[in-house]
């Protein structure tokens, strides 16, 4: 077989903020060829933040294959019904991977399991993601900011044509 195949992973983080922490990994991971679940002990996402993780997406050589609102979506609370059928989880911190295996341990799975070489089923991310700023930004700074953005991208890639001829 060659080329890239389907492989599912679930994210799970259980520190506050962590459904914002959860959408932000996962949409910069987002392939065409990944399937992502997402577990999340605090399930409420700013419109905001997401406007903001949106516009970054928009950068010049950022790529996002789904956008953060389909990942919102995406986004559920951590229950011992929870299959644990993905390929691989990923703890994005301590808290995530303590309700992971209890997870695990609900549905008689053992975390531990190797995968591939030495990846197990459930991993631990070794850096924590910390939570967004908590800093209240109303959701029409972040519009005039992606407009502002649009518009200069704009100019630039229009400037760059020109020095191009």
């Amino acid at each position: 077989m060659s080329g890239p195949f389907g492989v599912s992973i679930t994210m799970i983080s259980g520190q506050e903020f962590s459904g914002e922490i959860a959408v932000a990994a996962s949409t910069f991971l987002s392939m065409g060829y990944l399937s992502i679940s997402l577990v999340g002990k605090d399930g409420s996402i700013r419109p905001e933040f997401l406007k903001a993780l949106d516009i970054f997406g928009n950068r010049e050589g950022i790529y996002y294959h789904d956008g953060p609102d389909k990942f919102s979506k995406r986004l559920i609370e951590p229950s011992n019904h929870i299959s644990t059928i993905d390929l691989f989880w990923l703890a994005l911190d301590k808290e995530g991977e303590t309700i992971a295996k209890n997870i695990f341990d609900a549905n008689g799975e053992l975390p531990d399991k190797v995968i591939y070489r030495s990846v197990h089923k459930l991993n631990l991310i070794e850096q924590t993601i910390s939570p967004p700023p908590q800093v209240h930004l109303p959701l029409h700074v972040w519009e005039e900011s992606r407009q502002q953005h649009f518009s200069l991208s704009s100019r630039y890639h229009k400037l760059k044509r020109l020095s191009r001829n």
